[in-house]
């Protein structure tokens, strides 16, 4: 939460909502294995819903993310629930995919 989390004396004000929708498809080179796949991941709040998944198909790797912001004015006391909702959306999009070379 860091430096966003200083006192608010006023209320937070969202002025449109927004939705971002992602679809990234990787292709998993040869004499490559997923060593690590994350777990996909949910969250819901006030301010708007996240979520990301992923999936492996033929040889690539496909990532799905939805993330949206609603309208809206909140509290001055809600500041800190907005911090943490979006502090867990830049965690969850900082999950790795991890790769081994499998060497015969």
């Amino acid at each position: 939460i860091g430096k966003m989390m200083k006192a608010r004396h006023s209320e937070v004000m969202i002025n449109r909502s927004s939705v971002d929708y992602d679809t990234l498809i990787y292709k998993i080179p040869d004499h490559y294995k997923i060593e690590y796949l994350p777990v996909g991941k949910v969250l819901k709040s006030s301010f708007g819903e996240y979520s990301f998944s992923l999936s492996v198909k033929e040889k690539q790797l496909i990532y799905i993310r939805k993330f949206t912001i609603h309208q809206g004015r909140f509290k001055e006391t809600e500041y800190r629930n907005f911090c943490e909702y979006v502090n867990s959306v830049s965690k969850a999009d900082n999950e790795k995919v991890m790769l081994r070379k499998v060497v015969n």
